[in-house]
């Protein structure tokens, strides 16, 4: 929780506000809107610690962790998301964990050359509902080939797995999964 109790800034004689209150919670959304010169960047600055509050005081809680964006960076050719996401070292690292152990591969599924084995999952979202109920079914049946006995096919909203006697059905919360079966060919 963010507090602000009886805020008061100035830069230079001038005030910027004064005698300000103001609580923001956990999960609340908050914009902060403006002209030049009155005060958002400065209102940051203090909640941040890099500026002392004239008046009053704002507190935060000692484990709160902040991340923030500079008003002005550097011209840069990495893309906005990017530098956004490499401000969050946590995110970060569980994105490093998670590439070492998925792979990701696109795949022409209507090739008569088999497509690679073992897969744990395949996710298959709305693309079989373009196809011909012909192409559908060879389709299907080299995603099948594609999963390891007990792995996961995940289609889109729109598409049912058509050799059902292979998979068990596993139902969620508005999805679907086709868990292969063992043994099966």
């Amino acid at each position: 929780m963010l507090i602000a109790r009886d805020l008061t800034l100035r830069r230079g004689p001038q005030p910027l506000f004064e005698q300000v209150n103001f609580t923001v919670f956990r999960g609340n959304k908050v914009g902060i809107t403006g002209a030049n010169g009155t005060g958002k960047s400065s209102l940051f600055a203090a909640i941040l610690g890099e500026l002392a509050p004239d008046k009053g005081e704002i507190s935060l809680p000692a484990a709160l962790k902040t991340a923030h964006v500079e008003q002005e960076v550097a011209a840069s050719g990495r893309a906005a998301i990017e530098f956004v996401l490499d401000g969050d070292a946590e995110l970060r690292s569980v994105h490093a964990a998670v590439k070492e152990h998925v792979r990701f591969a696109q795949f022409n599924l209507l090739s008569r050359s088999p497509l690679e084995t073992g897969f744990d999952i395949v996710l298959c979202r709305n693309v079989l509902i373009y196809l011909t109920a012909e192409a559908r079914r060879e389709a299907q049946g080299n995603l099948k080939q594609a999963l390891r006995p007990g792995g996961y096919l995940l289609l889109g909203p729109t598409d049912t797995a058509l050799d059902l006697a292979a998979y068990e059905v596993c139902w969620g919360e508005g999805a679907v999964a086709y868990r292969r079966k063992s043994g099966d060919a």
